[in-house]
């Protein structure tokens, strides 16, 4: 022990000091063949500690290792506005046996399902029985996991009885494991294997995903970068307010047009033998709102077995208008029916 204290004077090293448990390894022996010692300690330089002043350090709790993780903070945390959750479905539910007759039974509580409406209705009230739920069984993931370290570095602290120490070891084993695929989930990972438990490298994969993804400025019509919230929501509602909205220099008389091309009649007909799609006299109304009211009166596999077919016929006379030799009908047909068997 004198030597090493021999090389952190060399060093110029201080002992960052620590909060929590007194020791950082504990044999996990009874009676008098239990040892606790501070094995592991943080050091750092005077040039450091100047630089981050603020810096402090921790002695974590942990159910399986006899080390005590160290969290070395460097900084303040700072608290920020908190944000509107967002609703997710939580992969680490599927943990709980109900989970299925909960959703089986909330999806028949929304009614008929007739339209994408009714089925949006039908999943949102889906969601808010799960969140409900969850709320109500798990409580806050996050939340309950740093209550459980606590309570477990509490009763190590006491010495207390072990039988109670490995219960709260087994609790905090499972909130370990929901934590890790939470944030196998939204990382969107599906190679994990179980028991591959490294937490903090999916954390902080997740937080660099959302740091390269994050908008921080938008370049206006005159050139100009905004960064304030207020003005970036502007230009984004402005923007797709006048992406959807009908532009006036395109005729629908042109789209029309397009239907009536003769390799489109030709796809159209083929696909009608295979797929529900509307009567021709459907779509050839003078109404510049044509295409709105076909959708509107299709169901929902209708609408996809339109869109598709009207996006496999704009292909054909992009074809044609730059003077390529289109596919004919029928690979066209069967590409559209192995597109949809695959995707929808």
């Amino acid at each position: 022990m004198a030597t090493f204290r021999e090389i952190l004077a060399l060093c110029n090293l201080v002992d960052l000091g620590f909060k929590g448990l007194p020791y950082t390894y504990d044999n996990k022996r009874r009676g008098r063949a239990n040892v606790r010692v501070r094995l592991d300690r943080a050091v750092a330089t005077s040039e450091w500690r100047d630089l981050f002043s603020a810096a402090r350090v921790e002695h974590l709790v942990s159910p399986v290792s006899d080390h005590c993780p160290i969290l070395v903070c460097l900084m303040q945390e700072t608290r920020t506005t908190p944000r509107q959750p967002r609703r997710h479905y939580e992969v680490w539910w599927e943990r709980a046996a109900e989970l299925p007759e909960l959703i089986a039974s909330a999806w028949e509580e929304a009614g008929q399902k007739e339209d994408m409406g009714t089925v949006r209705k039908g999943l949102d009230n889906v969601m808010n029985v799960l969140q409900s739920w969850s709320k109500k069984k798990f409580g806050n993931l996050l939340k309950e996991l740093d209550k459980c370290r606590k309570k477990l570095e509490e009763l190590m602290r006491d010495n207390n009885d072990r039988e109670a120490i490995r219960r709260i070891s087994d609790h905090m084993n499972e909130l370990l494991y929901r934590e890790e695929m939470l944030w196998m989930q939204r990382l969107r990972i599906n190679w994990l294997k179980e028991g591959d438990r490294n937490t903090k490298y999916f954390h902080q994969k997740a937080v660099w995903r959302a740091r390269k993804n994050k908008i921080k400025c938008l370049k206006d019509d005159d050139g100009v970068w905004k960064d304030t919230p207020s003005d970036m929501e502007r230009m984004a509602s402005s923007y797709f307010k006048d992406l959807f909205t009908r532009d006036p220099s395109i005729e629908f008389t042109d789209l029309l047009n397009l239907l009536q091309c003769p390799h489109a009649r030709g796809l159209w007909s083929v696909m009608r033998e295979v797929w529900d799609l509307p009567a021709e006299e459907m779509l050839f109304e003078h109404n510049p709102d044509w295409f709105m009211h076909a959708l509107k009166r299709l169901d929902v596999d209708q609408r996809v077995f339109f869109l598709m077919t009207m996006w496999r016929v704009w292909h054909i006379h992009n074809k044609l208008t730059h003077q390529k030799q289109p596919a004919p009908i029928e690979a066209s047909k069967r590409f559209l029916m192995s597109y949809v068997n695959r995707y929808c």
